[in-house]
């Protein structure tokens, strides 16, 4: 498991009424996590004008920022050993 989807999770589970423990949110913080995978309208251009700021010339487009946005949503679905190197 992923630290993201411990973090969703313990999330998910601090606002719920019931006592209940935070790894019976996982499938939900996984699903929660997955359903960001494609960016919302207007995040692209938030993106671009963020990561603008900092790279100046034309190396910075629109399909960057959204290849770049898929890739983190990917690595936090990961498992944190396989990201690390520790398999």
């Amino acid at each position: 498991m992923s630290d993201m989807i411990e973090r969703v999770a313990r999330a998910l589970c601090k606002n719920q009424n019931e006592r209940q423990f935070w790894q019976d949110f996982e499938p939900m913080a996984r699903a929660a996590i997955e359903a960001m995978r494609v960016p919302a309208k207007g995040m692209i251009p938030e993106g671009w004008l963020a990561a603008h700021r900092i790279v100046t010339d034309d190396r910075c487009n629109h399909e960057m920022i959204r290849s770049a946005w898929r890739a983190m949503i990917d690595a936090a679905l990961e498992p944190d050993d396989i990201k690390t190197g520790n398999r």
